[in-house]
């Protein structure tokens, strides 16, 4: 355990984080500032996905994807099983692509294993190559 108490401020943090049914979801809240390579690797991600709507300027440990889509961009959520139980007792309901609107949650799946790797919420309906919308990366 760390003997400076300000030093302990900075290290990982959970944040109360519940579904609707009071059940606590697993999450940390790191702020520490990301290196220089993470702007980088930020930068490529830019220029591979064009379309893709940034949610902020510079990258964030503060938060991941899951936590901007579920947590208001105040954590992150690593679990997959964590983001399944959030769907389930948040009542949330699976939607034609054909059907989404902004404001939908989004969830990319694994195709190995069948986890769900990424969400965003939608900001926009797209016509290209099946896509509902795009929702940048974090």
């Amino acid at each position: 355990m760390p003997t400076n108490p300000r030093k302990s401020l900075l290290l990982k943090q959970s944040l109360g984080l519940q579904t609707r049914f009071a059940n606590d979801i697993q999450n940390e809240f790191d702020p520490t500032v990301p290196p220089s390579r993470d702007h980088r690797i930020c930068a490529r991600w830019r220029a591979e996905f064009p379309t893709a709507i940034p949610r902020t300027n510079a990258p964030t440990y503060g938060y991941n994807c899951h936590g901007l889509t579920f947590a208001a961009r105040w954590t992150q959520v690593w679990s997959s099983e964590e983001v399944s139980l959030v769907l389930k007792e948040d009542g949330y309901q699976e939607v034609a692509q054909k059907d989404a609107t902004p404001g939908d949650i989004i969830l990319y799946y694994s195709t190995e294993t069948g986890e769900i790797e990424h969400s965003g919420i939608v900001v926009a309906a797209a016509q290209t190559r099946g896509s509902v919308g795009t929702t940048g990366r974090e």
